[in-house]
Order: structure tokens, then sequence, then C-alpha cells
């Protein structure tokens, strides 16, 4: 069983991570949408990197106030910046609260979260296509609460049975009849663009609090972000990222690791060897923290990120 104590200190990491501008303005943008083409009204793409973004009062995505790829006009549009055709809120006139939070919660993993990128269906971005995921694996008890809260709401359904499929002519239905459960409506609704995963260590949710760190900072460290694309990204920029986006890797794998350890632990295990780990964790964080904050002095990375509006 995972301690308190371990919890605490994972939190504590990822705050410093998520609350750095240095570490923040190093994560690069993988997943790239520019919405003016096809939004009226918005006229923002995704950032470059995940920066600290002023969210109005009650505006969705306001999570990732404090390393966000998106911006708030595209925050405050999540269910129009794709087009007429594809307004989840009013396709099949009108959706409950509770179904609608999913689709809200779905778009800010997309649009915002900077973790979405590992996913990036083409490497090398090919004809331009950077915004594609493909197989980015989230929970299965996330993905069946979204079916039992959306199963009586009706969408637009048709061959394909994706969100992208809802243009003209199309029929509307519960969703309970259009998808079987919850996962065949994670792998289906966005292509497959997500896969439902039961092992939940290894996969992402959709939702947190505002004003916590992003658990999904947390997850599939061991899978690398892709090449930037040459004309979507800054090259310089994202070379200077590599050094302090690898230490951010170790630091974070190793806090995982140890967490794992600590879970394996049976419940009676001797206070002694929690605190002799607990004490090895602290350190070897405390280490790689002040490497970093001396290789960012040295490269001149030393104030805080800018908000962006």
């Amino acid at each position: 069983m995972r301690t308190a104590g371990t919890a605490v200190l994972a939190a504590a990491v990822l705050a410093f991570w998520t609350r750095s501008g240095d570490a923040v303005g190093c994560n690069t943008c993988h997943i790239y949408n520019d919405h003016s083409a096809y939004a009226e009204g918005v006229t923002s793409a995704t950032k470059e990197t995940a920066t600290p973004t002023n969210f109005p009062a009650g505006s969705h995505c306001s999570q990732y106030k404090d390393a966000s790829c998106c911006t708030a006009d595209v925050a405050n549009n999540l269910n129009t910046i794709y087009g007429p055709d594809f307004n989840f809120l009013e396709r099949c006139g009108g959706m409950s609260d509770r179904c609608a939070q999913y689709f809200f919660d779905e778009g800010c993993f997309y649009e915002c979260d900077v973790n979405a990128g590992r996913f990036r269906r083409h490497p090398t971005c090919e004809g331009g296509n950077a915004w594609e995921m493909h197989q980015a694996p989230v929970k299965a008890s996330y993905c069946d609460s979204f079916y039992e809260a959306c199963k009586n709401d009706l969408f637009c359904t048709s061959d394909s049975r994706t969100f992208f499929g809802c243009e003209e002519g199309t029929q509307c239905q519960p969703i309970g009849e259009i998808y079987a459960n919850g996962k065949d409506l994670c792998e289906t609704m966005w292509g497959d663009a997500f896969k439902y995963e039961t092992n939940e260590r290894d996969a992402f949710t959709w939702r947190f609090e505002p004003g916590q760190p992003n658990p999904n900072d947390l997850v599939l460290l061991d899978v690398s972000f892709p090449d930037a694309c040459e004309g979507i990204h800054n090259g310089s920029m994202v070379d200077d990222c590599v050094a302090s986006g690898l230490l951010q890797q170790n630091i974070m794998r190793a806090v995982r690791e140890l967490e794992v350890m600590m879970d394996d632990q049976s419940q009676g295990s001797s206070n002694a060897k929690d605190i002799a780990i607990a004490g090895l964790v602290f350190g070897l964080v405390g280490f790689m923290m002040g490497a970093f904050l001396i290789f960012m002095t040295q490269c001149g990375r030393g104030s805080k990120g800018v908000p962006s509006f």
C-alpha cells in the first residue's frame, strides 16, 4: 500500500516542476492545432511550449493553469473549435451537464496537456499533420464512468461511429446504443486516438482538480516525446530543453520506482524501514533539483515564465 509520505513526496516534486517557470518552459507541445482555420472567433493556435496560462474564473481546463499547451481562448471554446458540425453540446439538441463534462475533459487533455504529445501519430508530422494522436492509454475506470454518465444522452452516429463522423445527415441516438461499453466508447469515438487501459498505473486521466499537480506527469515516463517538426517548432528552443527534460524524466522515474517499492511493502512494515526509504528519496530528489537549478543558471534561464493569454 502506498504510504502517505510517498504520495506527499510525489505531489511535492510535481508541484516543483509544474510551478517552475523554467521547467514549464521546457515542455514542448508536440500536438499542434491552428484553430483559426475552421473555428469562427478563435484566433489562437497551440502554444509551442506548455507555459502558465491565465484562465478566467470558471473556465474549462483551469487545472492546467501552471503548464498548458492551450490558450484561454481555446479552452473557452472547446465545443466549437472544430467547426459547427462538431459542436457536441448542440449537435443532437442538447446534452446533460454530467455527460458534457467528459467531453470537455477530453478536450482539455488533448488541447492542453503536454503529455498528450508522447502519442503523436506522425513522428515527423507528415504532410503537416501534428494534430493526430494514436493509442494514448486512458484509465479503464474513467472510460467506464464516461459511458455510465452519457449512455442516455443523444449523440450523432454514422458508419464510422466517430466524433468526426458528425456531419449533416447523420442520425442521433443514445450513446448507450451507439457504443457497447466504456472500452468501445473511448476506443471508437475519436478513432484510434485512445486506448482503454486496465493497468491504470500506466494510463492517463482526463480529469484532475484545479490547484493539484498534473497526475499525467508521472505516467509512462519511459515513452519518449517525438522529435520537433520542421516548420512547426522552434528547433533551437527544443534543443535547449533536452537536458532539463531528461533531468525531469529521471527525477520522476526515480520517484515512481520508489513508490512501487513502497507499494509492495506489507501493511505491517517497520517504521524504521519506511523512514529510511523516505530519507533516501528526499536526498535523491534534493540532489537532482539542485543539479537542475545549477544547469538552468548556467544556461541563463533564471527568470520565471511569463503567463500566456
